[in-house]
């Protein structure tokens, strides 16, 4: 498992099971009809996505079917559940010509701001994401082109700890 991976499965545990009446209940207690009277609470409590939910689910799913080998369950509880949550996504939307625009003018004008223009400016034309964008050295960049084959991501390592390391895309169309 990638390093980030962990991370954000550990943070999920975190922000969603632990402290919470579902953390706190016994492994062979946890029924199927709980997780899902769990999971539709914190989806509309905490506004959370049908994606967030379904992360929270497959760490749940990984950890209890753990008891299962172990003989602590008969059966693993997360199995389909997530037909049972409706599903809320959240629709993400480019900024409109005119949007980006305004965005432009503002960090031109604003001083304070004018450190962000380049980087705002090379997201908005490329797409790239703020780690990609961090993580570009002058290799990465030629004449024709940008390589995108790694950036900067951001790990809490515990005890008020935290770094900063380079590491490649999840996925091979991250690359490019």
């Amino acid at each position: 498992m990638r390093a980030s991976t962990w991370q954000n499965v550990q943070n999920y545990y975190n922000w969603y099971v632990r402290g919470s009446a579902l953390g706190k209940t016994k492994i062979k207690d946890i029924k199927r009809i709980q997780l899902v009277c769990y999971y539709k609470q914190i989806q509309k409590e905490k506004n959370l996505a049908y994606t967030t939910i379904a992360a929270v689910n497959s760490l749940l799913y990984n950890a209890l079917q753990e008891a299962v080998y172990n003989n602590m369950l008969l059966a693993n509880p997360c199995i389909d559940i997530m037909k049972e949550i409706p599903r809320t996504e959240v629709k993400k939307e480019a900024l409109s010509r005119e949007e980006s625009k305004v965005l432009i003018e503002f960090l031109e004008l604003e001083t304070r701001y004018h450190v962000y223009l380049p980087i705002v400016k090379l997201m908005l034309i490329t797409g790239m994401r703020w780690g990609e964008i961090n993580g570009l050295t002058w290799l990465d960049v030629t004449e024709d082109y940008i390589s995108v084959n790694h950036g900067i991501n951001y790990r809490n390592r515990g005890n008020g700890a935290h770094e900063y390391y380079i590491d490649k895309p999840k996925t091979s169309n991250g690359i490019r």
